[in-house]
C-alpha cells in the first residue's frame, strides 16, 4: 500500500471475509476426555531440530513478526544461557531419571549443544536409558527478561503436549521433567523431553542424488519410487493429524490445566486465554473466544476500522449467517513443517516435535489444514526462484493430502466427511487468519492476493479501488460484488 488511506481501505476489504465453520458438528459431537551422515551430525540434526535453525542475516525476524512497535526489544541472552555449565545440565537429567542416585556424573554424557532461534538444546545420554534426551532452555529465560506470563505459557504448553499424548496417538515427544522457574540447578526454565526416533521429514522429501547429496533441482520431477515414499509420507501424516478430531473444546485460545493431565483421576482442561510478546518487552494477555466471529470483530475493534456510526460492527459484513450458534473448536499444531514432523525411510511418522505456541483454534484451520510445506505459494513472499516447488505441483499435493484427510476423518458409510472439508482452501483460511495478526506485513499481502483470486477484481488498478471503497461516499455495488465473490471464495 502506497499510503495510509489506501492501507485503510485495505483492512476495509477485510471485514467482508468469512471464514467458514463446521456448522452443526457440536450437536453431534462425540463427547472425549477432557541419507547416511556422520553420526555427530546426526546428533546435531535431531537436536537442534527442535527449533528452527537461525538465519545470521535474518536472526529473530519470526518473533518481531508479532510485534506491534516498530522498536524491537529482543529478550534472548544466549551468552548467558549457554554460559550454563555441562556439568549442570548432567545434573539436572540425574534428578529427573536417576531418583534413587544409583548413577553418577560420569555415567551421563553431553553429545551435543546447539541453538535455535529462541532456545538452547542440550542433548545427552545416560548409561542404562535407552535413546537420546534433549534439555530444551527458552533464551530469554533470564532473572532480567523472564516474566509470570512466560512462565504462565511454558506451563500449560507442557501440560497440552502431555495430554495431546495420552488421549491420542499423535507421537509427541515424551517429557520427563520441567521447570518454569529460574530456581533449579541451571538457573532457567526448562523442558525435558526424549529425542524422537527418525529423521527430519525433509531428509525424505527432498530427493537424493547416487552420491547420497541432495538434488533440489528435481525438487517438481521425483523418481517413481521417490514419489510413492513421498505419498505414504503424507497419507501417514494426514492420519497422525486427524487424530486430534477426538479433541474439541469450546472456545478458542489456550488449554488450561489445575493439574498434571497424567496425574491420577486429573481433571479435563478448560479453554482461556494466554500471553503474546509485544516486541516492546511486555506480554500482552490475549483473551480465549467463544466464536470466530468474536475474534474477528476483536481484531477490527483494536484497528479502529469498519466501525459504525454507534459503535457497532455490521454483522452483514462479517457473513454471521455462515457461523453456527453452537461452533466448536479443535487443536492444532503451529508448525506443521518438515522440520518438525519426523520419519523412518519407509515414510511412517516417528514424531512430531516443537509444539511451542500450541492453541485451540477455528476448525478450518485446525488439525485437517494442509500443512505449511504445502502452502508456501500463500507466503507473502514466495518466490518462485528459490521456492522448493510451483505453483502447480503444491496443488498437486495439497489434492493429494486433501483426499487423505477425507480417508482419514469420514465416517465408515462415508456419510460425513467432518473437518475434511475444509482442507483443500485450509491454505486461504490459515493466510486470512495471518492477515488479521498482521504478522511480517501479511494483511497488505493478503490484499494482493484477493485481487488475484477474485476475477472481476484481475483487471483493476488496486490503489484506485481499495481508496473509491473507503472513500466517504462508500460503493455499494462493489461492496455488494465483495460479499457475493468472498462468500464464494471462501465456502469449503
Amino acid at each position: 500500500m502506497k499510503n495510509v488511506t489506501c492501507f485503510q481501505s485495505a483492512m476495509d476489504f477485510f471485514r467482508r471475509l468469512r471464514l467458514p465453520t463446521l456448522e452443526g458438528l457440536s450437536k453431534t459431537a462425540t463427547p472425549v476426555p477432557v541419507v547416511s551422515v556422520d553420526p555427530k551430525l546426526q546428533l546435531q540434526a535431531r537436536a537442534t531440530k527442535q527449533e528452527i535453525k537461525p538465519d545470521p542475516e535474518n536472526d529473530g525476524d519470526n518473533e518481531q513478526e508479532c510485534a506491534d512497535e516498530e522498536e524491537w526489544v529482543d529478550r534472548r541472552d544466549f551468552e548467558h544461557i549457554q554460559a550454563i555449565e555441562d556439568s549442570a545440565f548432567k545434573k539436572l537429567l540425574l534428578q529427573h531419571l536417576d531418583p534413587n542416585n544409583e548413577l553418577e556424573p560420569a555415567d551421563c554424557t553431553i553429545d551435543f549443544r546447539d541453538r535455535g532461534t529462541f532456545n538452547l538444546c542440550a542433548m545427552l545420554t545416560l548409561k542404562g536409558k535407552a535413546g537420546h534426551f534433549v534439555i530444551k532452555v527458552p533464551a530469554h529465560g533470564t532473572a532480567s527478561a523472564w516474566t509470570d506470563s512466560d512462565a504462565f505459557n511454558l506451563r500449560n504448553e507442557v501440560y497440552s503436549m502431555k495430554y495431546i499424548r495420552r488421549h491420542t496417538k499423535v507421537p509427541v515427544p515424551e517429557i520427563y521433567g520441567w521447570d518454569n522457574t529460574l530456581d533449579n540447578v541451571i538457573g532457567a526454565p526448562y523442558v525435558i523431553m526424549a529425542v524422537v526416533d527418525g529423521m527430519p521429514a525433509y531428509e525424505l522429501w527432498i530427493p537424493t542424488n547416487p552420491d547420497g547429496t541432495k538434488n533440489y533441482r528435481n525438487m517438481d520431477e521425483p523418481s517413481p519410487e521417490h514419489a510413492a515414499t513421498r505419498r505414504k509420507f503424507l497419507k501417514n501424516l494426514a492420519s497422525t493429524m486427524a487424530e486430534l478430531r477426538h479433541l474439541q473444546f469450546e472456545q478458542a485460545g489456550m488449554l488450561h490445566f489445575e493439574e498434571d493431565p497424567n496425574a491420577e483421576g486429573a481433571k479435563s482442561p478448560t479453554v482461556g486465554h494466554f500471553f503474546e510478546y509485544k516486541g516492546d518487552g511486555t506480554m500482552k494477555e490475549c483473551p480465549a473466544y467463544s466464536s470466530t466471529q468474536n475474534y474477528l470483530k476483536t481484531k477490527w475493534y483494536e484497528f479502529g476500522e469498519a466501525i459504525e456510526a454507534e459503535g457497532e460492527m455490521s454483522d452483514e459484513l462479517f457473513g454471521v449467517h455462515l457461523f453456527c450458534n453452537m461452533e466448536t473448536f479443535v487443536l492444532t499444531h503451529p508448525d506443521l513443517d518438515l522440520q518438525n514432523v519426523f520419519v523412518n525411510r519407509e515414510g511412517e511418522i516417528t514424531g512430531i516435535i516443537d509444539w511451542d505456541g500450541v492453541r485451540v483454534v477455528p476448525r478450518c484451520i485446525g488439525h485437517a489444514a494442509l500443512p505449511l510445506f504445502l502452502r508456501k505459494d500463500w507466503d507473502c513472499d514466495y518466490d518462485i526462484d528459490d521456492a522448493d516447488h510451483m505453483p502447480w505441483i503444491y496443488n498437486y499435493y495439497r489434492n493429494l493430502y486433501s483426499q487423505y484427510v477425507k480417508d482419514a476423518i469420514s465416517t465408515s458409510d462415508g456419510s460425513s466427511i467432518g473437518d475434511a472439508k475444509f482442507t483443500p482452501k485450509s491454505g486461504l483460511y490459515c493466510a486470512a487468519w495471518e492477515a488479521m495478526e498482521n504478522r511480517g506485513g501479511a494483511k497488505p499481502a493478503f490484499v494482493d492476493r484477493m485481487f488475484k483470486e477474485i476475477p472481476g477484481l484481475r483487471a483493476v488498478d488496486q490503489e484506485k479501488f481499495l481508496k473509491r471503497l473507503g472513500g466517504e461516499e462508500g460503493w455499494a455495488r462493489a461492496e455488494t460484488m465483495l460479499i457475493s465473490e468472498l462468500g464464494k471464495l471462501f465456502a469449503p
